[in-house]
């Protein structure tokens, strides 16, 4: 299984997010997960599990950077999207 979670900003959001990372981890261990964040929020993603990979992609996402996000996650082929995030941009 392959899972996405979105979560752009910022770094104690992140921290926040944690825990949903582990409660899917615990529900799919055989997942494999990225995790699609803002580079300020990178280093709180880069000490959990080896089976997390860490996606790049802006802090504050502008309607112009959607089409490139999405086309990223599309490309994943991903079982579950999870977006931890209230932005009505992501959510298209």
């Amino acid at each position: 299984m392959r899972i996405a979670v979105i979560k752009p900003c910022c770094i104690g959001d992140a921290v926040m997010s944690l825990p949903a990372l582990d409660a899917l981890a615990l529900d799919h261990p055989d997942a494999t997960t990225d995790v699609y964040t803002g580079r300020h929020s990178v280093s709180v993603y880069a000490t959990r599990s080896a089976a997390l990979r860490i996606c790049e992609i802006p802090d504050i996402p502008r309607p112009r950077d959607v089409p490139a996000i999405s086309s990223m996650i599309r490309r994943g082929r991903y079982d579950l999207v999870v977006l931890l995030d209230r932005s009505r941009l992501l959510r298209l």
